[in-house]
């Protein structure tokens, strides 16, 4: 055999023998091929998934820094669920864990009269450092926290996959095509996985899985190198690593905790080996540790030691669908009766949507459908794995097989323990009552785990191969990286109900500019009439009358939300009429503390939106009337000027109070005639409002003009 032979993953007949199941440390009987240093395959290791990782790292600032839409925003914030776990931040610098009162809205749950949040506090630590100096960046953390946990992510990928071969395979020199074929296993990792749509909204929501899967797939690399070679060091790091995944998400952190526990068996019964009993103590202390942490924080949040008592959350007591959905499961929220639904939700092939539009590859139209008679809280568009993550979906089906079949390469066996660790992750998604694109992240460890093992055991099987098959495998994995980047990168640019008007006007810019580049009209996609329909499927346009208003659909059903939310949430306002967005300028001069009546700011009909105070520094916006009163959300204020709308929306039947780009009250349309209410300036008083109106104008109809006319082709 050449030695381009050996380089491009080619083995002698002794490496096949090893590669077989012969242990590394036999006594040598047979004469061996020279081979390069070490060294070298680490760094050819090294330069190819750096290159991977490098490739992945364009589309995921692509879409975190929201580039389409103009210049990078590196501390991108969205609402709502941008700065909870800032919140938790400040209360755990005075000591406790519960945040003020209605600063998490319905998300927030309610224990000895005070407000946790659900999510962990792993989060809250890492931004400590910075906020214990600032208070600058409250609120824009968001964004930099999934960077950086995407990157440890990355980096853990790396050292996994490094280990995963050389416990299967040991000292075979790495070829030329095997690292290529590594680094491309890195990209799709990193670029073609769930991760580009989490980077679609900085959010508590996906922060909180950017760093579960980090931390799930450190722990499980962890756990491989104490079973390798058990020493102090490892198990700490273990120990540490479990820790941080127990205090982030609870799925994902019990499952690391049950991986330490096998492995705390694995040493006891011997498998490792009789001089590694020793570090049985050692390494039940490592997972032990974890699992009173997160109890005693779950103990101080929610009064119970494991899960989270749904019937205190804000959401619960104010939506009776939710109490509906928990009455059908005995107040749990999961049951084996969800796993016909979620399966066909995560794992069915078509599970996405083509469509000869842009972005051309979306999630489906409609929310996934619930089979049999069962109960969702709430069912939402998901993309299924399969369709999003072909490649790492396939080499995890092989790496499954080839960790419990018989004749397994070197200590391939050793996989299976990483491998149920990293299932558990996933198994309480299959059988909650909520079903939502996010959770396909939940799966995302354990496709990384089986991916590494199942590539590993294909190239460890090449040793009898022609080179032009060994080629032909690096090119499938090539084509099938190549589409998962695409496919999720066109699924994370599907509108959702977390997006900005803006961003939604720049979505459908971009469609009507492609439409008209490629010739192909969006006539499928536009609607005509006068009253806007309750719901349509997603990218839906409807167009008001003569271009009179423009809306566009995300294709998400609010049926199930009737005490919070509008019967018409689906549709954004792309283009809206005059004398619908009244904007005002609020000077306070003095101290909000001196602020102790409403101040009523504008009469609907009878009803009346008023600015009530509400705590220091804080402010809502109300909505009273003869036959109502809906009461909104607190907003921090601060002396001086601060900008505030209110939007009466006669097609969506809504209206909407903000101040400073932070919305206090969504309420159900009220009828009547909208009238400003005057407020004299009393000099000398020691609080004065002054309310500077200014109706703004009709939005330029260019765009509506410009959607027919692409419509028409």
């Amino acid at each position: 055999m050449t030695e381009r032979g050996v380089l491009d993953g080619e083995a002698t007949t002794d490496e096949a023998t090893t590669a077989e199941g012969i242990e590394l440390s036999d006594p040598p009987t047979v004469r061996r091929r020279p081979r390069r240093p070490k060294s070298m395959d680490r760094t050819r290791y090294v330069r190819a998934v750096t290159i991977g990782i490098v490739a992945a790292l364009i589309p995921f600032l692509w879409i975190l820094w929201d580039v389409a839409d103009g210049a990078p925003k590196l501390f991108r914030k969205t609402y709502p669920g941008n700065d909870f776990y800032d919140l938790q931040t400040r209360a755990m610098f005075h000591g406790h864990l519960y945040v003020p009162k209605g600063t998490l809205g319905i998300e927030g749950f309610i224990h000895n009269g005070h407000t946790y949040t659900y999510f962990g506090i792993f989060p809250s630590l890492v931004r400590m450092p910075i906020m214990l100096l600032t208070h600058r960046f409250d609120g824009r953390l968001t964004a930099p926290s999934m960077l950086l946990g995407w990157l440890v992510a990355a980096v853990f990928c790396a050292l996994l996959v490094w280990r995963v071969r050389f416990m299967m395979r040991g000292p075979v020199a790495l070829g030329r095509m095997e690292a290529a074929s590594y680094g491309l296993l890195l990209a799709t990792m990193m670029g073609g996985s769930v991760f580009i749509f989490l980077a679609s909204e900085a959010w508590a929501y996906h922060e909180d899985l950017v760093w579960s899967v980090a931390l799930t797939v450190g722990s499980m690399f962890a756990l491989l190198g104490v079973m390798e070679r058990p020493s102090r060091r490892r198990i700490a790091l273990a120990g540490v690593l479990v820790l941080f995944a127990s205090l982030n998400r609870l799925p994902t952190g019990y499952a690391c905790i049950v991986g330490a526990l096998l492995v705390a068996g694995w040493l006891a019964l011997g498998y490792g080996g009789q001089d590694n009993r020793r570090w049985v103590v050692p390494m039940l202390v490592a997972a032990l540790v974890p699992l009173i942490a997160l109890t005693v924080v779950n103990e101080l949040k929610f009064g119970v030691a494991f899960g989270v008592p749904l019937k205190e959350q804000v959401f619960t007591r104010v939506n009776a669908h939710r109490r509906a959905a928990l009455a059908a499961t005995g107040g749990k929220g999961y049951g084996p009766e969800f796993l016909p639904s979620t399966l066909l939700a995560y794992l069915w092939p078509g599970g996405i949507r083509l469509t000869p539009i842009f972005p051309f590859i979306t999630l489906p139209a409609e929310p996934a459908r619930a089979v049999g008679h069962v109960v969702f809280d709430r069912n939402t568009r998901t993309a299924s794995l399969t369709d999003t993550m072909p490649l790492l979906f396939l080499l995890s089906c092989w790496g499954v097989f080839a960790a419990f079949r018989r004749r397994r390469l070197g200590r391939g066996s050793l996989m299976r323990v990483v491998l149920f660790a990293s299932a558990l992750g996933f198994g309480t998604i299959l059988i909650f009552d909520y079903i939502s694109d996010r959770y396909v992240a939940d799966f995302l460890p354990f496709l990384l785990v089986g991916s590494a093992v199942g590539l590993v055991d294909l190239w460890g099987r090449t040793h009898n191969w022609r080179r032009g098959l060994r080629r032909l495998l690096v090119g499938a994995l090539l084509v099938l990286t190549v589409l998962s980047m695409v496919v999720n990168v066109a699924v994370a640019s599907t509108p959702q109900d977390s997006w900005t008007i803006h961003r939604a006007a720049a979505y459908v810019r971009r469609q009507v500019k492609v439409s008209n580049f490629i010739g192909v009209p969006l006539t499928e996609n536009i609607m005509h009439g006068r009253v806007l329909p309750t719901y349509a499927p997603a990218d839906k346009l409807f167009v008001v009358g003569d271009c009179r208003a423009l809306y566009l659909s995300i294709g998400e059903k609010y049926k199930t939300f009737p005490a919070q939310n509008l019967e018409k949430r689906t549709w954004y306002p792309i283009e809206r009429p005059a004398g619908v967005v009244n904007r005002f300028s609020l000077w306070f001069h003095g101290s909000l503390a001196t602020l102790t009546q409403p101040i009523p700011l504008m009469a609907i009909g009878s009803n009346t939106v008023s600015l009530v105070p509400d705590g220091k520094n804080k402010v809502r916006f109300d909505l009273t009337g003869p036959h109502r009163h809906d009461i909104g959300r607190a907003v921090r204020l601060k002396g001086g000027y601060a900008p505030a709308q209110v939007i009466i929306d006669p097609y969506l039947r809504v209206l909407i109070v903000s101040a400073r780009s932070t919305t206090s009250l969504v309420a159900k349309f009220p009828t009547g005639q909208p009238k400003i209410l005057p407020r004299p300036h009393t000099p000398g008083s020691p609080l004065a409002v002054d309310v500077v109106t200014k109706k703004k104008k009709s939005t330029s109809e260019a765009l509506c003009r410009k959607v027919l006319s692409a419509g028409k082709g």
